[in-house]
């Protein structure tokens, strides 16, 4: 069945990677993105593979946007189905650098920038998507996580996405009677230009990734886009019906967490 979903930090990376994977199931996918370049890039990508793309500019840390972005999705599609969390600040965002924050020393427009973008924003989606799917008595959202919950919680991006998984638990609780589930997924090391970008070069780039991902990483290699893709597809699936409230860890054996 197709659906309409609307995937957040969908410009590039991981979120470019749902959409396309959204899109060629079928589904009408909502690029949504704060580089409205990125945005348009995307849907323009999905339509020539024969999808439908609808590229929306939002900065998903204003909730007067988030609104727009749902109402631009309910002018054009009619409906909300399924919400995708994905927008987040990383290491590559040299402004607000969340992995490279000093909780002593730190400044505290720094936190609540990665704060409001990183966790905040969910909740304005969350809130904004909700009342579309209670209504319908049908909805799917999963909110990207991250395997650093488990291995390191020493810098303010793990504790932005351990709140995620926080997060999720508190919207699942609070949707599930309504037919609605929430999950979250939490990738391990995953090759896109966020890990890229923290290095001078890709070919030093690729030398960290394939040293860490031998010393840590039980299977032996970094996740694809692809990989993460085939496990949003379930949990945004009628298959997937009874699962809630979990965060599904795709990280090759990496937190080895049951």
């Amino acid at each position: 069945m197709s659906r309409v979903a609307i995937v957040t930090g969908s410009g590039r990376g991981i979120g470019k990677g749902y959409a396309c994977a959204l899109a060629d199931h079928g589904h009408r996918v909502v690029v949504a993105d704060r580089n409205e370049a990125a945005a348009k890039a995307t849907a323009q990508e999905i339509r020539n593979a024969g999808g439908t793309a609808l590229p929306v500019s939002v900065d998903v840390a204003d909730p007067g946007a988030v609104e727009g972005m749902v109402q631009a999705t309910l002018a054009e599609f009619g409906t909300v189905d399924i919400l995708v969390n994905n927008a987040a600040l990383f290491g590559d965002d040299v402004e607000f650098n969340p992995t490279g924050w000093d909780p002593l020393e730190g400044t505290m427009e720094q936190y609540r920038r990665a704060m409001s973008v990183n966790v905040d924003s969910i909740v304005y989606c969350c809130r904004a998507v909700a009342p579309v799917m209670k209504a319908k008595g049908w909805g799917r959202i999963v909110n990207q996580s991250s395997a650093a919950v488990y291995y390191d919680t020493g810098n303010l991006y793990s504790l932005t996405k351990l709140t995620v998984v926080g997060l999720t638990r508190l919207y699942a609780r609070a949707l599930a009677s309504s037919g609605v589930t929430v999950n979250a997924i939490s990738p391990g090391m995953t090759v896109t230009e966020s890990i890229l970008n923290r290095f001078a070069g890709e070919e030093q780039a690729r030398a960290y990734i394939a040293e860490f991902t031998a010393s840590h990483v039980p299977m032996g290699r970094p996740a694809s886009v692809e990989d993460l893709a085939s496990v949003l597809l379930f949990l945004v699936s009628d298959a997937a019906s009874y699962v809630t409230a979990q965060n599904l860890s795709v990280d090759g054996g990496w937190t080895n967490r049951i």
